[in-house]
């Protein structure tokens, strides 16, 4: 891993690289050779800055390569893993990774992270994995043309090839809902200071959006599961905001069927949080009354 997240407008000082070709050489043979195996992207573009920096360092192709292959951790810290790494794409991919949690305080910091399988797959099938740069909800056009700019190949998976139908019309439809609900997903101060200012008419309509954004994310077979699980979460917490309990206890099914199909600890330890949160506040929505600012940050803060 590397103490340095890349951002555009970011400058990579010369401990970066340095840091980088310490940690490979540090590696056994066999995984300093996967590492040098992995595919790099066609059109990866550092600044000028960074390019002098990389070759001074004499690093520019084991930054590419780290460049192509990273992923952000959940500290902010840039990390690669040699295995995940050679795992193909899919758009409707059938496996997916989730971090692991440590099991103590006293254990060493390092990021570990599983790969599990969210279909089933048969004897010779490949396992996949989806890019996150693909973004969560993407169009077939936007998915191709993402992949031929970055990496040079086309997606043939089952959606892209055409044997899943309807998948655009569903994003689609998804993507219309998100002009209205999608602020809800984020903590920024114009998402807070709505979510404030939110009578409990609207959260019940903002309730209503949000089912039905869970139910069209439960038909895609592109995408993360991930991505599935947020949609849920969200329809739970207007579910919980607008006192309605049918539409709460459905998101609440739908997310506990997602969670239990992946089997991965930390997403089974965040929803029994949800389940805690839900009980706590169980007096406020049994009364009817409007949600407090501390109600809805308690379901907000994640």
């Amino acid at each position: 891993s590397l103490d340095w997240n890349w951002k555009v407008g970011s400058i990579m000082t010369r401990k970066v690289p340095r840091s980088l070709k310490e940690q490979i050489q540090a590696l056994p043979e066999e995984k300093a050779s996967q590492f040098h195996d992995l595919k790099s992207e066609v059109n990866i573009i550092f600044s000028e800055r960074d390019l002098r920096t990389a070759r001074r360092e004499n690093c520019l192709r084991e930054m590419t390569i780290f460049r192509s292959n990273r992923i952000e951790s959940e500290e902010g810290t840039d990390v690669i893993f040699l295995v995940l790494s050679l795992i193909n794409h899919s758009c409707a991919p059938n496996a997916e990774e989730c971090s692991l949690l440590n099991g103590s305080e006293d254990q060493e910091n390092v990021d570990e992270y599983e790969l599990r399988a969210i279909k089933d797959i048969f004897k010779g099938e490949e396992i996949t994995m989806i890019m996150d740069f693909i973004g969560a909800i993407s169009s077939k056009t936007e998915r191709q043309r993402k992949l031929k700019e970055k990496f040079g190949f086309q997606c043939k998976c089952c959606v892209c090839s055409g044997h899943v139908d309807d998948q655009d019309s569903i994003i689609e439809k998804i993507q219309d809902t998100l002009m209205y609900t999608g602020v809800l997903l984020f903590n920024s101060p114009l998402a807070l200071a709505m979510r404030y200012e939110t009578s409990l008419d609207e959260w019940k309509i903002f309730a209503v959006q949000n089912g039905i954004l869970m139910a069209l994310s439960q038909q895609l077979h592109i995408g993360s599961v991930k991505v599935k699980i947020m949609f849920c979460k969200t329809a739970v917490t207007t579910a919980q905001m607008a006192r309605d309990s049918v539409r709460l206890n459905k998101a609440m099914d739908v997310l506990k069927e997602l969670v239990m199909t992946t089997g991965f600890e930390k997403l089974r330890l965040e929803y029994e949080k949800i389940e805690e949160t839900i009980a706590e506040w169980a007096p406020q929505f049994n009364s009817k009354k409007p949600p407090t600012k501390e109600e809805i940050n308690s379901f907000y803060d994640d």
